[in-house]
């Protein structure tokens, strides 16, 4: 796996977790239940929707995650400005 460091959840921990890629594309759900996709539609899925997603931490922790106000690990997101404007949220949020 690798991630992307365009897009990261802060967990509560204060630490920063990825989007991570398999096989070169994000995968949106716990289990793989919907399609492989690129960024933009990953934020969404993420941010808007608030479904799980796949992230990795700069020093090898992966897992799924999900951005709500009932997540027990997210706080908080930031993303950059282009993919923001893309998907039409701010490029930092926090729960």
């Amino acid at each position: 796996m690798t991630y992307d460091k365009r897009f990261y959840i802060i967990d509560r921990t204060g630490i920063k977790r990825y989007a991570s890629q398999s096989v070169g594309k994000f995968t949106i759900g716990k289990h793989r239940s919907e399609p492989p996709a690129d960024l933009t539609r990953f934020v969404s899925a993420i941010i808007k929707e608030r479904k799980a997603g796949r992230f990795e931490s700069a020093c090898g922790m992966k897992g799924t995650l999900v951005y709500s106000r009932n997540s027990k690990s997210a706080v908080g997101y930031v993303l950059d400005p282009a993919i923001a404007a893309q998907v039409g949220i701010p490029s930092s949020g926090s729960i």
